[in-house]
């Protein structure tokens, strides 16, 4: 009698070459979407699917809903964990970090992209506390949240 089927152990879950590449690419890129991560690769979707589940089962990688989308992370990232900025939200960061403050249309129309999606990726990155805002007027100003600075004296 041969059985069908045997458990991978541990220790060799990463001898397989398509699993130590999805796991390396999930390491240099933590917080990557699944699409993201077939796309680079070149998978397919059975292939990707079957590889980050037999990851995530032996607890070499993560995975959290965000939206409308699956963020795999490395086990073990957690302890120094960032948040996860898409390049939308980067590009808001860099020009809110260049400019100082700008209103919602400002950046839109220096991103070139809609009030409504700008106001969405604003809202996001105020709830992460990386951007604040205050009333001007009638205007809402947007700036990069000042971090509390600790100087040491000798």
């Amino acid at each position: 009698m041969v059985p069908l089927f045997t458990r991978i152990k541990r220790d060799e879950v990463l001898d397989q070459f398509v699993r130590g590449q999805i796991y390396g690419y999930i390491r240099a890129n933590p917080g990557d979407i699944y699409s993201s991560i077939r796309d680079n690769l070149g998978l397919k979707n059975g292939v990707t699917t079957y590889h980050l589940d037999v990851l995530a089962r032996e607890e070499y990688v993560y995975s959290e809903i965000d939206g409308t989308h699956r963020r795999f992370y490395p086990t073990g990232w957690e302890e120094e964990k960032r948040p996860y900025l898409s390049k939308l939200q980067q590009s808001i960061v860099d020009f809110l970090t260049s400019r100082g403050v700008a209103s919602q249309s400002e950046v839109a129309e220096r991103l070139e992209v809609s009030r409504q999606l700008a106001a969405y990726h604003l809202g996001a990155l105020e709830r992460l506390g990386t951007v604040d805002s205050r009333y001007w007027g009638r205007f809402k100003q947007y700036y990069i949240q000042e971090k509390d600075v600790i100087s040491v004296i000798d």
